[in-house]
């Protein structure tokens, strides 16, 4: 005779696509979270397939089943972030439309992630400078605000400068990195260099003060 209670407790075949949903959606978060660590503290190649897994508490082995190699993992990694970060702006920006507002803003949050030594921005810093995807979407999305600002005429550069004025912004967000690793950055340094930047671009000192009055301080 057939006992019901037994089949009744059967997972269905959705509840056990659910769990390894669950448990594979889990297992990634883990190793990303383990990704940015080691990358923060050992750099893009410093650390191994085995390093991740043991610090994201999983077997070497299970690496493979969500990522082919580091670097791919790396690649789906900075699409994370990049969609956090929007994420955890949001509120911010749906009061700014794009130009010179976001423009100032976005400059002093990565002035901010370079001047603070926590995991994150190290980590953020370390795929600017060698990971070649997470340095397109962060130029691309300042070049969008640049162009709004020019459109707008809050700040005058010739189009044909746009590339250039966007690598000067993040080479001084590099040096601003360097000179935290040298201990030698100054309180506001960030402040002042939007201002330098905004000022190179010719743009209004009254505008430039209004803009630093309101976001944030470095």
């Amino acid at each position: 005779m057939k006992d019901d209670s037994m089949s009744d407790q059967r997972p269905t075949p959705d509840s056990v696509f659910v769990a390894k949903s669950q448990k594979g959606y889990a297992a990634r978060e883990a190793l990303f979270d383990a990704a940015i660590h080691l990358i923060a503290e050992k750099g893009i190649g410093g650390f191994s397939v085995s390093e991740l897994c043991n610090l994201a508490g999983l077997k070497r082995t299970s690496f493979y089943n969500y990522f082919q190699t580091i670097e791919s993992l790396l690649d789906e990694l900075s699409q994370r972030e990049d969609r956090n970060f929007d994420e955890n702006m949001a509120n911010a920006y749906d009061e700014m439309s794009h130009g010179i507002q976001r423009l100032s803003f976005n400059l002093l949050k990565y002035y901010e992630i370079a001047t603070e030594d926590t995991m994150w921005n190290r980590f953020v810093m370390e795929m600017f400078a060698n990971h070649e995807a997470t340095a397109d979407n962060m130029t691309e999305d300042l070049k969008c605000d640049v162009v709004a600002a020019l459109d707008a005429g809050d700040i005058k550069i010739e189009h044909n400068a746009i590339d250039a004025f966007t690598d000067l912004v993040f080479a001084s967000l590099m040096v601003v990195n360097l000179q935290r690793k040298a201990g030698r950055l100054q309180s506001g340094q960030g402040q002042q260099l939007v201002t330098m930047i905004l000022q190179a671009a010719n743009t209004n000192k009254t505008l430039i003060r209004k803009i630093l009055a309101s976001g944030p301080k470095c």
